[in-house]
């Protein structure tokens, strides 16, 4: 209805085009599992969830929702480095337990500690 009101003027929006490609991929999954069967086009299942981008209209309208998900983004933004942190901890304290406790392993091997394991 929107492409008959509007005209050419509908294709240069950047969201119509968006809502055409998204639309369009979701025709071509819903056809091609018609034809291969479902377990086939698992991973093309899986472009479903761009149809979300579509939300993202609703934020150019509400002032609260670009506030909330401008703090989600810098939330997520503080958590990504807060997991590298953990990471590099968790691999200093890795390698320097093994360096220590390698050659108490070793003793307890040779003296058949670990039995049949």
């Amino acid at each position: 209805v929107r492409v008959y009101v509007a005209r050419w003027h509908f294709f240069a929006g950047g969201w119509n085009l968006a809502d055409i490609a998204i639309v369009s991929m979701d025709i071509l999954v819903v056809v091609g599992e018609l034809i291969m069967g479902r377990h086939q086009l698992s991973m093309l299942g899986a472009l479903r969830s761009v149809r979300l981008i579509r939300a993202l209209r609703a934020m150019a309208h509400f002032r609260e929702l670009q506030m909330m998900m401008h703090g989600f983004g810098g939330a997520m933004l503080t958590i990504f480095w807060a997991v590298i942190l953990i990471v590099l901890i968790l691999l200093f304290w890795s390698i320097l337990a093994v360096e220590i406790l390698n050659d108490l392993v070793q003793e307890i091997a040779d003296e058949g500690g670990f039995g049949s394991c």
